[in-house]
């Protein structure tokens, strides 16, 4: 593994944290206190934060170990779980748009 390669999985690590960081609190925030106003989007986006932690920290384990498994699952999970909370979230913000939510 060369000098590039240590770095993107440190580089990965730290992002992998970072989002965790961002993400935990705010799931656990909101599962504290449900009826807040923004309680869905704040929830969504705890758990997008979260989920970019995992997928990064897969990404970061498949450089580090040379597992392509460990690697592609990491990037297909990372893409089809931002689509789905991207999704999500602009059924949240249209609904609550028009009064829904």
């Amino acid at each position: 593994m060369g000098i590039r390669e240590e770095l993107l999985v440190c580089m990965l690590g730290v992002l992998a944290v970072l989002a965790a960081a961002y993400g935990i609190p705010r799931i656990y925030g909101v599962l504290r206190r449900p009826e807040g106003d923004g309680a869905p989007l704040v929830l969504v986006r705890g758990i997008r934060a979260f989920i970019v932690s995992a997928a990064f920290s897969s990404i970061a384990i498949g450089r580090l170990t040379d597992s392509e498994g460990f690697f592609w699952f990491g990037v297909f999970f990372l893409a089809e779980e931002l689509y789905e909370t991207g999704v999500m979230l602009l059924i949240l913000r249209w609904g609550r748009s028009r009064g829904f939510v």
